[in-house]
């Protein structure tokens, strides 16, 4: 489907929708699903290879406009759309696990098992809750074999052991390992690189930075909003008698310097903090200036940003959060200006430039 195609059913999706940060990937993947489910319901319910196509267009669903379903008609008919079909029914015919959530996700039995035990459940539980019936049964003869089987590697494990989700899990020893892409009984969208990779899945990292940029948002609507109180507070004081004035404006740079930690200023020294890592150092630098209209990189810093020049650079590949040319880490920044938020600045204030 061509790009474009897919950000119009995203921006219909969020007029709709509420999608919290990250989870466009994910989006697409279950239009997908149900897009495909959607294409199967009209072949089952509407399709006859004996029909002429006057006839199965007359009689098509009206939801399915007559140039698209024309176009579908079309595949069906075509000898390699017969030959995928009759491969995938023997495929389905031979399947002999089959879940018995119903419209239930994987994700969504997790989280249930969560709640009911109080910890993350392994995946021999979720595959115990997705592949047996109400009344405790397994769906199939090799459900049974496959969780005796499991129960009996459980009972291996020294006492102090839990099963944890893993490479290696009872799982995984029992059913086989996971395949790329995707990590069984935890649903769409979780890979096992996640997990238990060295490196975080694109999809992941995109939501962890778009989860921080939405942090971030909000940071700054507080921060603004608390200088509008100041800049009020100060606003009244201006109006109140001159013998009143010192006492009150000592209280306001109390109660503005309580309630945040000290702010950088253009020649100071800072060191920069991690976007992902409050608590890790990633550099140090010097804030050349604190203009919202500055451009780094051609982009402006806008509020609650500051321009930084890097001087000792401390983690080389951590990535730059407005990355722009040939900078895309703090390794490659050393000497050069980069823009960081105020929050993630601490100011070293035996330092000045």
């Amino acid at each position: 489907m061509p790009l474009d195609s897919k950000k119009k059913m995203l921006d219909v999706i969020k007029e709709k929708y509420d999608l919290p940060p990250g989870t466009e990937s994910w989006t697409l993947r279950s239009i997908e699903t149900k897009w495909r489910n959607w294409k199967a319901e009209l072949k089952k319910k509407y399709y006859d290879p004996e029909l002429r196509m006057q006839v199965l267009l007359e009689e098509r669903d009206k939801r399915a406009f007559v140039e698209q379903y024309v176009k579908l008609v079309a595949q069906w008919n075509s000898e390699k759309s017969k030959e995928r079909s009759e491969k995938n029914k023997i495929a389905r015919n031979q399947k002999i696990m089959n879940q018995t959530t119903g419209r239930r996700s994987f994700a969504q039995v997790q989280q249930k098992l969560k709640k009911e035990k109080g910890r993350p459940p392994s995946r021999v539980e979720l595959f115990h809750a997705c592949f047996t019936h109400a009344n405790g049964s397994p769906s199939s003869n090799i459900v049974a074999e496959n969780l005796g089987a499991m129960k009996e590697l459980e009972n291996q494990l020294p006492e102090d052991e839990d099963d944890q989700i893993g490479q290696n899990d009872v799982f995984a020893q029992i059913i086989g390992p996971d395949r790329s892409g995707r990590v069984r009984m935890l649903g769409d969208g979780v890979n096992p690189s996640d997990l238990w990779g060295e490196v975080p899945s694109r999809s992941t990292c995109n939501r962890i930075v778009m989860e921080q940029k939405t942090k971030l948002e909000k940071m700054d609507e507080q921060i603004r909003k608390q200088g509008q109180h100041i800049a009020m507070l100060e606003s009244k004081i201006c109006n109140q008698p001159n013998q009143n004035l010192g006492s009150n404006y000592n209280n306001i740079q109390h109660t503005a310097s309580s309630s945040s930690p000290l702010s950088p200023r253009i020649g100071c020294s800072v060191s920069i903090k991690s976007l992902f890592d409050s608590t890790k150092i990633v550099a140090k630098g010097v804030v050349r200036s604190m203009d919202p209209n500055t451009e780094v990189g051609r982009q402006t810093l806008g509020p609650n940003w500051c321009e930084i020049q890097v001087l000792v650079v401390l983690e080389r590949e951590e990535s730059l959060i407005r990355p722009y040319d040939l900078l895309q880490t703090v390794g490659d920044t050393l000497g050069g200006m980069i823009a960081w938020p105020y929050h993630l600045l601490t100011v070293n204030e035996e330092d000045f430039y």
